[in-house]
């Protein structure tokens, strides 16, 4: 699925934050723009760009909100619309408010917003708006929970979360092992334990760690002719011999 998100007036996009970060790995396709409202030509590059994009959900924030609600509308895209600004607004952006076609539109308002009333709003698209209206209330204020935003979004666009989601975002062996032949030669039973380690300690270091493949590197050997000892052993040294000494000496049995 594609979504496009369009922001608050005085908000901006995060990479870092939850929201941002559940509609990338939620959606095949994401626009979320940061978005100069002032600027006179935005609203005609935003509706140049979604029209273009053809998401399935427009989801808007405040200014992001209006926006959302009449680029929706002239383009016939459901929409997500978050305490939408079409009433209390800061100041009048340079929009197109012509050629609105029937789309649906499910609102959210915050029941403790001191900034757009919910009334206003509710009021706005009874006597001005075309296509269907759906509303819901949330404990909040004008800016929107993580938890709301998301769970929103889940219910809005039916998603459910199953096996299958969270598996795509998994490599299969099959891709870890054509980046590595000492990985080939662990499938084949024609490597080594060093090859293992050889291999986790650089991906470990491809993501900025200090490839240290040993969980109980600090750990001091309690019995045996190593006791006393920090333990050497390699990464999964103990599944060859679960009985070993040195799963019994490590773990002090």
């Amino acid at each position: 699925m594609k979504i496009a998100y369009l922001h608050g007036l005085e908000s901006s996009i995060d990479e870092k934050d939850p929201k941002i970060i559940f509609l990338r790995e939620t959606f095949n396709e994401v626009f979320a723009p940061s978005i100069a409202y002032r600027n006179d030509y935005t609203y005609e590059r935003l509706h140049s760009v979604i029209k273009q994009l053809k998401p399935d959900v427009i989801v808007g924030s405040s200014m992001g909100g209006y926006f959302a609600y009449l680029i929706g509308s002239q383009l016939g895209i459901k929409t997500i619309l978050f305490n939408p600004a079409v009433e209390d607004r800061e100041f009048d952006p340079i929009v197109d408010d012509s050629g609105l076609k029937k789309s649906k539109h499910n609102v959210y308002l915050g029941k403790s917003d001191n900034v757009v009333s919910g009334k206003a709003v509710r009021n706005y698209f009874k006597k001005n708006a075309i296509g269907s209206f759906k509303y819901r209330s949330y404990d909040g204020g004008h800016r929107v929970p993580e938890s709301t935003f998301i769970n929103a979004i889940k219910l809005e666009m039916n998603i459910k979360e199953n096996n299958q989601s969270i598996m795509k975002h998994i490599k299969l062996y099959e891709d870890f092992a054509s980046e590595n032949s000492d990985l080939e030669r662990i499938r084949n039973f024609g490597g080594k334990l060093e090859d293992m380690h050889s291999w986790l300690s650089r991906k470990l270091k491809e993501q900025g760690l200090d490839g240290e493949t040993n969980p109980y590197k600090d750990t001091i050997m309690v019995n045996g002719p190593q006791a006393g000892q920090k333990d050497k052993s390699m990464p999964y040294q103990d599944f060859q011999n679960g009985e070993s000494d040195l799963v019994k000496n490590r773990h002090g049995r």
